[in-house]
């Protein structure tokens, strides 16, 4: 099973983002390894508008979502995942 979230915006779309190992392996995202990867999927997203997906450390370390350059006051499609990573 991957990692995931899932929230409702304003605009009434659910959106799910999902975190898996490659060919869909279950991925531990509290104990990532330096070199791990992540295969990120996602659902719900308004396809008129581009997606950032990114790995962040800050505030916390987790796959996030957000609309593109494109419309950055718009933050119905800001979704996170949370991860650990280990030595």
């Amino acid at each position: 099973m991957a990692a995931e979230a899932t929230a409702t915006g304003d605009d009434g779309r659910t959106r799910t983002p999902s975190a898996a190992g490659e060919a869909g392996a279950t991925v531990d995202t509290s104990a990532l390894s330096v070199g791990q990867h992540l295969v990120v999927t996602g659902s719900g997203y308004d396809a008129s508008r581009g997606i950032y997906v990114a790995i962040c450390v800050i505030p916390a370390d987790g796959v996030v979502t957000r609309n593109d350059h494109t419309a950055l006051a718009d933050r119905v499609q800001d979704l996170y995942i949370p991860v650990k990573f280990t030595a």
